[in-house]
């Protein structure tokens, strides 16, 4: 199962392999769903855009195995 997170038409994260679910808990936590308090969210947010320079505020999805599972926002 291949998993990656497209943003803007560009990928900017991915995990292949088998039993990988890396690339959806990242999605989850770039979108909110899994970070309580905006503080720990920005915290988040500005490790993530350190690490990973392609990333930003705006929609993301997520993909596996060439199929669109999910879309979010991260949100300022």
């Amino acid at each position: 199962m291949a998993q990656k997170i497209i943003q803007n038409g560009q990928t900017v994260m991915n995990a292949p392999g088998e039993g990988n679910p890396t690339c959806a808990i990242i999605f989850n936590n770039l979108t909110g769903v899994s970070i309580q308090g905006k503080r720990e969210q920005q915290a988040y947010l500005a490790m993530m855009f350190h690490d990973f320079p392609k990333l930003t505020y705006g929609e993301i999805e997520l993909w596996e195995d060439g199929k669109l599972i999910d879309k979010g926002n991260i949100n300022k």
